[in-house]
């Protein structure tokens, strides 16, 4: 029998899900901002690559009018 494949989680210690981002990873930081630590689980083993995308509906449009960051 096929054993379920476990789900891809992505998470990170510099904040919690549903809290706000806090603002030295964001472009609103002094200098540009810090890539917060991101940690993977449950990918699958012939995974090649992984690609993440993220979409802000609140960034000013002057700065990503799509709202869309990869």
């Amino acid at each position: 029998m096929a054993q379920a494949a476990s789900a891809l989680e992505l998470s990170s210690t510099a904040f919690k899900q549903g809290e706000k981002i806090p603002s030295k990873y964001t472009c609103d930081a002094q200098g540009g901002g810090v890539n917060p630590a991101l940690n993977f689980s449950g990918i699958p083993a012939n995974a090649k690559q992984l690609v993440l995308t993220m979409h802000d509906p609140d960034v000013p449009k002057n700065l990503m009018p799509s709202g869309n960051f990869d």
